[in-house]
């Protein structure tokens, strides 16, 4: 596992690559990493961690993300971010992805989705195709 402070953040969905940044965006530092429980560098599944920043974001350069409560009632979950595509030009790196969903549960803390036309990679193979679980509520 890298350390916090190997890692340069731009805030945004307009900077996927390091060293393609406009020059006068902030870079922020990391001063810890939080990965998934799961997380396993050799497997494209639950990677997803969170990120403490040395300092606040500004609001001029991203909004903070809602998350909803444990007993709140979701509508219509979204996902979003980078990472591969089989159907895209450039498969490694297609740019900002977004996935909308119209059905979903919980099972346990996770909340899981099922569509028939859009998919994010599943993360255990207790889930059929087309049923993948969105995130975990800690």
């Amino acid at each position: 596992m890298h350390k916090p402070d190997a890692f340069f953040i731009y805030v945004g969905s307009s900077c996927p690559q390091k060293g393609r940044c406009a020059s006068k965006r902030t870079v922020y530092r990391a001063v810890s990493l939080t990965p998934h429980k799961d997380f396993n560098a050799c497997d494209i599944s639950d990677d997803i961690a969170l990120v403490e920043l040395t300092q606040d974001v500004s609001s001029s350069e991203a909004m903070p993300i809602c998350l909803p409560r444990a007993n709140e009632r979701l509508s219509e979950p979204t996902a979003l971010g980078y990472g591969f595509d089989p159907d895209a030009r450039i498969k490694r790196n297609p740019g900002l992805q977004v996935a909308k969903f119209r059905q979903y549960g919980m099972e346990g803390p996770n909340i899981f989705t099922r569509d028939p036309v859009t998919a994010i990679c599943a993360v255990s193979e207790r889930f059929t195709f087309g049923e993948h679980v969105l995130y975990e509520i800690f």
